[in-house]
């Protein structure tokens, strides 16, 4: 049998690494409209916090295709072949001539 979607643990995996991706590209953009000459350490900060966001969005949206392309693949391979049809040949009373059934 094959299962079908992700489980509850990559769906709060890929949720968290959305969040955090945000909650950087956040700090980021706060610290680097906030930088001058004086606080040029916040650039270093929303240098290294944009970095992050992107790993982390990358990552997730990464979990995400992987998992699409996992579905396609799978919808692909129950598509193929024709429908099962019975077998005219397999009737009851051949069943029972045969001594399969009584």
């Amino acid at each position: 049998m094959i299962p079908g979607g992700p489980n509850l643990r990559a769906i709060l995996r890929i949720n968290i690494q959305i969040a955090f991706g945000l909650a950087f590209a956040g700090v980021a953009w706060l610290s680097w409209a906030n930088m001058s000459v004086v606080w040029w350490q916040l650039g270093l900060i929303a240098g290294l916090t944009a970095a992050a966001a992107v790993g982390l969005l990358t990552t997730a949206l990464g979990e995400i295709k992987g998992f699409v392309m996992r579905d396609l693949r799978v919808n692909a391979y129950r598509r193929q072949g024709a429908t099962p049809k019975s077998d005219g040949l397999v009737t009851s009373d051949a069943l029972r001539n045969e001594g399969v059934i009584k």
